[in-house]
């Protein structure tokens, strides 16, 4: 991350990304409550998002190959120029893609690179108050 706290930026489809993160973490600290938003217009928002999620995984994935095929380039030419062992042709392109850089995670709570999950105020589902207990207590046995 840059000084500032915003995601450093490389190239324009990253500058998009950044943006388009920048929106969704916005939307995603909406307001819960009853807005003037009108509920069929929330279920088309949703169904968006989830066409979002696989559109993003689709592109996750492409970029995810085409970083591995790089660094096998990579590798091979260093190979053929004598400077890699043959027995390490691909390795750490994994642990890469798994642990980028932090200076490339996105801006979110404690430094997690996500936006939280839930409202702290709100309880997760499955975990509503009923009497005698709290909001996260184990149901009671009789």
């Amino acid at each position: 991350m840059g000084s500032n706290g915003e995601v450093e930026v490389g190239d324009a489809v990253s500058a998009e990304l950044t943006a388009l993160l920048t929106r969704l973490t916005e939307l995603a600290d909406a307001p819960t409550e009853h807005t003037a938003v009108p509920d069929a217009a929330r279920i088309d928002r949703i169904a968006v998002l989830e066409r979002m999620r696989a559109a993003l995984a689709a592109a996750q994935h492409t970029e995810m190959v085409a970083f591995g095929r790089s660094q096998v380039a990579a590798h091979t030419e260093q190979i053929t120029g004598g400077t890699l062992d043959p027995r390490k042709l691909g390795q750490g392109i994994a642990d890469q893609i798994a642990s980028p850089p932090t200076s490339h995670r996105s801006p979110g709570p404690a430094g997690s690179g996500w936006p939280a999950p839930w409202p702290p105020t709100s309880p997760r589902p499955g975990h509503c108050s009923r009497p005698g207990g709290s909001a996260n207590s184990s149901p009671r046995r009789p």
